[in-house]
């Protein structure tokens, strides 16, 4: 629940208080209705690249507005918010106060801090049950490290694609793990405390993986999460090929469960291929606590990726 402290001003107009509390800056702060001054095209954001839910988005900045308060928002998430840069995750929100399911309806995010929003029509898939909605987001490779807040809600209906009016804000907290790019990134994610382990044996034939940590071709392990159960709460590990530095061929990707690391529960992972910086490909599974495998032997090979330098 939101919390708002409301500061009782003197009759005197313009006397400024010391201490009121002052919200975060949003492109919607303080008047307007989606009928006064329009938004005009805007940069994409910083942190989230141009793929999944945001294929189709138009990057907006726009004047003050105030949010209206009044109409369908999203209520909760579930799903991975921990993601080394260039990794992605997919998200399950909750929503109410669509009483016909998402027909027509246009989602909007901002990324606290930067001057651009995206608007984004959305629709439920087959999969979803009512009431929640399947997203992917995916991260720039550059993105900076740290902890970033996305606030995501639903136009009010009163809107437009390049004039939204959002009902409220919804708060998701992300950290990124900043990495280095490349040519190649192997980006590997899971959401619970187990060491899972990445390999990505090179077209040599050599495997990059926690007990090979930097290889012959270029190839480095540059995060190994959870290592030996020693829980770090990061659940990533992600490999790459430096800049001019991948050879030409092919990749076998592997993902392995070296341990549940006393854990009884289901393990989901994601990993995402990065080719120069754009995703060329996401896969996604599941390993039970009795299918941990220390010795990688025989590997889960995911997929075969030919890389053409």
């Amino acid at each position: 629940m939101r919390r708002t402290t409301v500061c009782l001003l003197p009759l005197l107009v313009g006397l400024l208080m010391a201490g009121c509390p002052q919200p975060p800056e949003s492109p919607f702060r303080t008047v307007s209705s989606s009928g006064g001054e329009r938004c005009v095209p805007g940069a994409q954001s910083e942190h989230l690249s141009g793929s999944g839910l945001l294929t189709t988005a138009s990057w907006l900045v726009c004047p003050d507005r105030e949010l209206s308060g009044d109409g369908p928002r999203v209520t909760a998430h579930e799903g991975t918010t921990t993601l080394v840069a260039g990794g992605s995750t997919e998200l399950v929100l909750s929503y109410d106060g669509f009483p016909d399911g998402l027909a027509g309806a246009t989602m909007v995010l901002w990324v606290q801090g930067e001057p651009s929003l995206a608007t984004v029509p959305v629709s439920a898939s087959g999969d979803d049950a009512p009431g929640r909605l399947t997203v992917e987001l995916y991260t720039r490779p550059t993105a900076p490290g740290g902890e970033f807040k996305l606030m995501v809600g639903f136009d009010d209906g009163t809107g437009t694609d390049d004039n939204p009016q959002p009902v409220d804000w919804y708060e998701i907290a992300f950290e990124i793990v900043s990495t280095l790019g490349g040519d190649l990134q192997f980006a590997l994610n899971w959401d619970t405390e187990t060491d899972v382990d990445l390999h990505v044996i090179d077209p040599s034939g050599e495997a990059i993986f926690w007990g090979n940590p930097i290889g012959a071709s270029g190839g480095t392990l540059d995060l190994d999460s959870n290592a030996g159960c020693a829980i770090d709460g990061v659940q990533n590990e992600n490999a790459i090929w430096a800049a001019d530095e991948a050879p030409s061929g092919s990749y076998r990707v592997g993902v392995n469960l070296w341990s549940a690391c006393g854990s009884t529960s289901q393990t989901s992972w994601r990993l995402t291929i990065l080719e120069r910086g754009e995703p060329v490909g996401t896969f996604e599974g599941f390993f039970s606590p009795e299918e941990a495998n220390p010795e990688a032997d025989p590997l889960n090979v995911v997929t075969t990726f030919e890389f053409g330098g």
